[in-house]
């Protein structure tokens, strides 16, 4: 008899993306698993509801080059993760509450984002997800901080390095580090430790192509709502409910920004093969 073709198969090559769409009414994904740390990945989606794709001036193209598609990707291994699947053209879950949708062209790097003004029923009902969204999270918190005591979030992005086009020039290297720590939001002295090592760690990594170029604060700094919501001075919850009794400076939060190809880019691309590769090692480098 024929071995079966699984025990055939010794070397089946990189396990292949998952790239099924979400529901199209979802707004975001949570998993809860047993750790203080939580990732995200806020501005993976690209979906918008049918009331805002009938005003939209953008295609599919233009929203795609400034969302961040394929950090989910680079998640997947962290047991706590929460990933949004609407689009930031719907409502920016990262910008305050008053600059959540994107009504003039400089809130958007330039883009007329609108054929028509939305009626203010629109703005509203994406303004919902936007409140919704930091109760859930404020919530979930307070979960981790109940197991553990404490908890660190890593809100996971990507940028695009050719800012003028898919044709245009690269960034120079000296301005798009491969991995960009942002710590602004946080107090860097007291938490020198754990950034240095986490960066010495990201680094330390033999990926393809060579080693990764990891800076901070270069790219980006970390400015944006969930980090600042995610602060111990913002994040508040009645010391009757908590199980360790420690300062609310116990947290810490800072984000992530990974050079990832846009879809223009991925198909037969070097880059995005390298892209691949790192997800499946972002979330051991946190404990190696």
């Amino acid at each position: 008899m024929d071995a079966p073709a699984e025990a055939m198969n010794m070397n089946p090559g990189p396990e292949p993306l998952n790239l099924a769409p979400c529901a199209a009414s979802d707004w975001w994904t949570q998993h809860r698993g047993d750790s203080p740390v939580v990732a995200t990945a806020i501005h993976d989606g690209h979906a918008v509801r049918d009331a805002v794709q009938r005003l939209c001036a953008l295609d599919e193209a233009e929203r795609l080059r400034e969302e961040d598609p394929f950090t989910e990707f680079l998640i997947r291994e962290f047991s706590n993760r929460i990933v949004v699947h609407r689009s930031r053209f719907e409502v920016d879950i990262n910008r305050p509450r008053a600059g959540a949708v994107y009504l003039r062209p400089e809130q958007a790097w330039g883009l007329d984002v609108w054929a028509e003004e939305p009626p203010q029923a629109v703005v509203d009902a994406s303004l919902s997800m936007h409140d919704e969204y930091y109760e859930m999270l404020k919530s979930f918190l307070a979960g981790i901080e109940r197991c553990h005591g404490r908890f660190v979030v890593l809100d996971v992005h990507s940028y695009n390095h050719r800012r003028a086009g898919r044709k245009a020039e690269a960034a120079p290297a000296a301005d798009a580090p491969d991995i960009n720590i942002g710590t602004i939001s946080m107090d860097r002295r007291k938490w020198a430790c754990v950034v240095d090592d986490f960066m010495a760690a990201l680094r330390s990594f033999d990926f393809p192509g060579g080693s990764l170029d990891v800076r901070e604060n270069v790219a980006f700094q970390g400015r944006g709502e969930q980090t600042r919501v995610s602060r111990p001075e913002e994040f508040h919850q009645p010391a009757s409910r908590r199980t360790v009794r420690e300062p609310l400076d116990s947290h810490r939060s800072h984000q992530v920004n990974v050079f990832v190809p846009n879809a223009f880019q991925c198909t037969n691309s070097p880059g995005f093969s390298r892209a691949s590769f790192r997800k499946k090692r972002l979330a051991r480098v946190l404990w190696d």
